[in-house]
């Protein structure tokens, strides 16, 4: 009886107390849904939110490398991000670019967050800061800088 208690106990303790959902190769498409804004321009808000469907999402058949790494998406164009793992089935990505104009530099910061949900679905949480030159943020009616947030919901269909 103490024989079957230790190697049950033992059997416990030397199992992996956890392992990151590894998502299935096939077709996976995307959907980018807007979720928020502040400092936005409206005209700048409802562009993004009745751009065509082909600009927010996308199809595209892809493999996962074993163990996962999110960069596979870059593939089908949802942006080449440097990831890291916060935790089991978390990541996390920051982008920053500047552009140059004869007005002064334009920069875009944004933070994602990725979550596998299960082998066929992720949740993609995206925060993004927008800076312009005073006199472009004046022209369009902001004050400061535009900050929206997005979520894409990605799901596998049929291999």
């Amino acid at each position: 009886m103490r024989i079957a208690i230790f190697a049950g106990a033992f059997a416990v303790l030397s199992a992996p107390v956890s392992a990151d959902i590894q998502p299935n190769d096939g077709t996976w498409s995307g959907t980018w849904i807007y979720v928020g804004s502040s400092g936005c321009p409206k005209d700048v808000i409802d562009q993004m939110i009745s751009a065509p469907a082909a600009d927010r999402s996308y199809t595209h058949a892809l493999t996962f490398p074993d163990p996962f790494d999110p960069a596979a998406l870059s593939a089908a164009g949802v942006g080449d991000f440097t990831w890291t793992r916060l935790d089991e089935d978390l990541w996390h990505a920051s982008h920053i670019d500047a552009q140059a104009t004869p007005m002064g530099p334009i920069s875009t910061e944004m933070e994602i967050v990725l979550r596998v949900t299960s082998a066929d679905t992720m949740a993609q949480d995206v925060d993004a800061k927008v800076v312009l030159p005073p006199a472009i943020a004046s022209m369009m009616g902001m004050g400061g800088a535009c900050n929206w947030q997005a979520r894409v919901d990605h799901k596998r269909g049929a291999p």
